[in-house]
């Protein structure tokens, strides 16, 4: 796969991402005035939870792609720049350390679910 198609699908994730948050907006403006069950409201937002989820690792993947591969001593603004990127990606759980500690966990599970039967 080429950078060029992965920046597409990006691209096309990012697109949908959007849509969905306009949408579960629009949707809660309406809960608001009370033309919409708040019950309705948080089923979008857990069909809206895993496209956030996907756009955020998504992104970070993108992050990593885009990072400075030669290991020359940068500039402090650069460093600064690029910690604070870090920083926000772990904050939304998407770097690759939290992706696979939470896979590992979810397998965990199904060995547990296995074991009981």
């Amino acid at each position: 796969m080429a950078k060029k198609d992965v920046y597409e699908y990006f691209e096309v994730m990012r697109r949908q991402y959007f849509t969905m948050k306009n949408m579960l907006s629009d949707f809660e403006a309406e809960a608001a005035k009370g033309l919409v069950d708040l019950d309705k409201v948080e089923q979008i937002r857990s069909i809206v939870a895993p496209f956030k989820a996907n756009y955020d690792r998504l992104a970070y993947i993108i992050y990593l792609m885009d990072k400075p591969k030669n290991k020359k001593p940068r500039k402090q603004k650069k460093r600064d720049k690029l910690k604070a990127e870090e920083e926000k990606f772990k904050l939304l759980n998407a770097t690759k350390e939290q992706v696979a500690s939470e896979n590992e966990a979810q397998i965990e599970k199904v060995k547990e679910v296995l074991d009981e039967q």
